[in-house]
């Protein structure tokens, strides 16, 4: 079997595309990997994951970089430009959309790419089909999620809760604003539970974000041990399985990574539009979950529902726009530490999820995607 030679690269928004390539790249350890584009967060993958690097978007340096490693395919996570950058000089590219609920005619969706690999949702709302529809090579996918998941965890450590706010910013945010509105709030219910470690995870720039407002802003006790931390994705999986309690910011990925892990959770307000349709879906496969909404008007989906036609970058700078006006307001954190307090009570009892949005759309999507991209060039 010939060598595969393959260039992978995520949009650097969150965490959630580079762990879809994570999921990939660690499923495909035969595969020599080279990341490519803007540069997206290396901490969560495993030490050597990629043979080499070029982070560029230059047209005649990765050409000149794909040529001289024998490089004739790629994998794009939600990067639309680069991935028909790609195509032009040349490389197959396999895009990978597992957001494809979001997008309208006033977003670029790259409908030539040698494949589109589409992750399955349970809710695909009408602007999204015209888009969906142009896809030359369209390919549904199951959910991407690592192979040897944890799917039960019994061993415990008494008092350790975890706290993920995913990769926190986003191409026009570094998230100051919503660490600020709910960091704090959350410090002060944590500090009213029986919590005596509590580990906040976020990118390696999300967790120097949130380590200043901790440090500023904190509430907790000195009985608390209070670490922040970026964590490779196994450890991360394993260090929530340990943790007697999990909350954590609605990201889709981590919502399906961690889909069996038997860990009472609670879901984090939302930081982006993607992430109010990940709670949504989180709450049609599971009624019975813990989430914590915004308890105002501005951040209500309903007041951002007239505004998706103009595609997700003005929603997204619209989110992060009213997130900043939250600086400073007394009631809004006095509302979010009652509602996370409250949560915190009742998720003991009732919070260990027994269905998950993987049970619906499968979890085989890693596979699929590989497979896909062992006959990639059969498909130009």
């Amino acid at each position: 079997m010939k060598p595969l030679h393959v260039l992978a690269a995520a949009i650097p928004f969150g965490l959630g595309p580079a762990g879809k390539l994570a999921t990939l790249v660690e499923d495909a350890p035969w595969i020599s990997w080279y990341a490519c584009g803007d540069e997206f967060d290396l901490s969560i993958f495993e030490p050597g994951a990629f043979r080499g690097h070029l982070w560029s978007r230059d047209r005649d340096a990765l050409r000149d970089f794909a040529r001289s490693r024998h490089i004739d395919r790629a994998i794009v996570v939600l990067d639309p430009p680069l991935a028909l950058l790609l195509e032009e000089i040349g490389i197959a590219v396999l895009y990978v959309d597992s957001l494809p609920f979001l997008w309208t005619d006033a977003d670029l969706v790259p409908t030539r790419v040698t494949a589109y690999c589409a992750q399955l949702c349970l809710d695909l709302p009408k602007p999204a089909w015209r888009q969906l529809g142009s896809v030359r090579n369209l390919i549904w996918t199951q959910g991407i999620v690592p192979r040897d998941r944890p799917r039960w965890q019994n061993s415990k450590r008494v008092g350790q809760f975890l706290v993920n706010f995913g990769g926190l910013s986003s191409p026009h945010s570094e998230g100051l604003s919503y660490a600020e509105a709910v960091l704090p709030p959350l410090l002060q219910a944590i500090d009213r539970s029986d919590c005596q470690k509590l580990m906040v995870t976020s990118s390696k720039a999300g967790a120097q974000v949130l380590r200043s407002v901790g440090q500023t802003a904190k509430g907790a006790s000195t009985r608390i041990q209070l670490e922040f931390c970026t964590l490779p994705k196994k450890v991360f999986l394993r260090e929530i399985g340990r943790s007697e309690i999990f909350l954590t910011s609605p990201g889709l990925t981590t919502l399906l990574e961690t889909a069996g892990i038997q860990t009472p959770t609670i879901l984090l307000p939302p930081q982006n539009l993607s992430q109010y349709s990940n709670e949504r879906m989180h709450r049609m496969a599971f009624p019975e979950h813990e989430s914590i909404l915004w308890p105002t008007k501005n951040l209500d989906f309903v007041s951002l529902e007239p505004h998706l036609q103009k595609g997700e970058e003005l929603v997204v700078k619209r989110i992060d726009h009213s997130l900043a006006q939250l600086r400073g307001d007394a009631e809004i954190r006095e509302k979010l530490e009652i509602a996370f307090r409250m949560a915190l009570a009742r998720v003991r009892k009732c919070g260990v999820r027994t269905k998950s949005i993987l049970d619906v759309i499968g979890g085989d999507g890693s596979a699929q995607i590989l497979e896909v991209l062992g006959g990639l060039l059969e498909r130009t």
